[in-house]
């Protein structure tokens, strides 16, 4: 996964941590916390993978599930994986590990554009995402319509990601990324954005729109339902 995806989601966990501690009565200090911990392994590109073809992507649900399995040794109960386009393993990896709960950052975060409105939804995330459909089933669940870029948007959206924030060019991964919001917003009238890769967030959030544009965090929304979990089956602070 990329690093600075998941320390950013261990951050949002612990911010989520602090709202469940409060809500439940508790005082914030070091003993309110969960056991956690943050696991980073150099797995393949998730994204080459899918658009390669079945022995690369066995070798990702390979290394994915080495990274549980040694997560399992530490006697965790719950896993929120970093990485969006991960989640394209995530049935075969709760097949192999029954023993721990996957949480699916689609879930959580059509839950939450939910909560919003009805309103249709635009889809930032990686070819190997928009390709394996990971959105579109929970979207359409909650009776969500799912818009994704077309090409040349798909094109800027990947420069963003790879060339500008994964290769640590902030400046042009943020310059990418906000032309692509707002190319969407002008050609589909679409002002509500799910940032399906982790990396967006950390380009985009905070970022001047000149009209109102909302961007759901699915790194947020997962952080929170990790957090729930954790206090659901650890009880009262």
């Amino acid at each position: 996964m990329g690093p600075f995806a998941g320390a950013d989601l261990l951050s949002k966990f612990l911010s989520a941590c602090i709202d469940e501690i409060i809500a439940r009565g508790g005082n914030v200090n070091d003993q309110a916390f969960p056991a956690h911990y943050l696991s980073q392994w150099p797995h393949p590109d998730r994204t080459k993978a899918l658009l390669a073809g079945k022995p690369e992507q066995d070798l990702v649900l390979s290394s994915l599930s080495q990274s549980v399995s040694a997560l399992q040794t530490l006697d965790v109960r719950a896993i929120a994986i970093a990485c969006n386009t991960a989640h394209a393993w995530h049935q075969e990896l709760a097949g192999r590990h029954a023993g721990v709960e996957l949480l699916h950052i689609a879930e959580v975060t059509a839950r939450a554009a939910c909560r919003l409105d009805g309103r249709p939804v635009g889809l930032l995330a990686t070819e190997g995402t928009y390709r394996s459909r990971l959105y579109s089933p929970f979207f359409e669940c909650q009776g969500l319509v799912c818009i994704e870029p077309d090409d040349a948007e798909s094109t800027l959206l990947m420069q963003g990601i790879y060339r500008g924030v994964k290769a640590g060019n902030m400046a042009l991964g943020r310059r990418c990324l906000s032309e692509v919001v707002v190319r969407m917003r002008d050609r589909t009238g679409v002002d509500k954005f799910a940032m399906a890769c982790t990396e967006i967030p950390l380009a985009l959030s905070g970022f001047p729109f000149e009209r109102g544009v909302v961007l759901i965090d699915p790194a947020v929304e997962l952080g929170a339902a990790l957090a729930k979990r954790a206090y659901a089956s650890r009880g009262a602070c």
